[in-house]
């Protein structure tokens, strides 16, 4: 059972059955992709603003060949100002070398599970095979869009199972249809839609 306080602004998971209902989504499903990121050369005080502008609270950083190399937080932004000489520094002199990635095949609940453990707010998300190349970021509002996703994608597999038993019970065909703008039934009575006179609309 994970209790993680890191998620407490949005939905924490505290017990046994959250947890497993993550297991069925890959990090890859709700990372972010093509998240924001800031270079080694970038003045403290640019990043400041990047900081002020984008509302975030960390990037992960890229050395001159886009490489992944670090990532820098308010945190340690904060710790440096505090220096008398930060103004002559860059994020290559503050970002965090030591840092926890993930990888966009894994289950979401193993990342979750170091996440919880160094207790951070996010995880660059790198390719198995090139560990230096970024290809995504985890973060606490993408956790809570999972379970969110976790919880439909589960709603809708139970959906699927009572509609085949309820098709083997009853020997019929059940089709499912999806809408779209455009199509010439959509916006449209129902009874004006001629469907076959045994049809029997059983949800909407």
């Amino acid at each position: 059972t994970y209790t993680l306080k890191l998620f407490n602004r949005g939905i924490p998971l505290e017990r046994d059955r959250d947890v497993v209902l993550m297991q069925g989504v890959t990090v890859e499903e709700i990372m972010t992709h093509s998240p924001d990121i800031v270079t080694e050369r970038v003045t403290l005080q640019e990043l400041s603003d990047l900081f002020t502008r984008t509302g975030h609270h960390g990037f992960p950083v890229l050395d001159g060949r886009d490489r992944l190399t670090g990532i820098a937080t308010l945190k340690d932004l904060e710790r440096a100002v505090a220096e008398s000489s930060w103004r002559s520094l860059t994020v290559g002199d503050i970002a965090q070398r030591d840092f926890l990635t993930a990888y966009p095949d894994e289950p979401l609940s193993k990342a979750l599970g170091r996440m919880s453990l160094r207790d951070v707010g996010r995880m660059p998300v790198v390719d198995r095979k090139d560990p230096g190349r970024l290809v995504g970021l985890l973060r606490r509002n993408d956790i809570i869009h999972a379970y969110r996703h976790a919880v439909r994608r589960k709603l809708k597999s139970h959906y699927r199972d009572e509609s085949l038993q309820l098709a083997r019970l009853t020997d019929t065909d059940i089709v499912e249809l999806s809408l779209t703008p455009g199509m010439p039934s959509t916006g449209r009575r129902i009874k004006k839609l001629k469907l076959p006179g045994h049809a029997l609309i059983t949800s909407v």
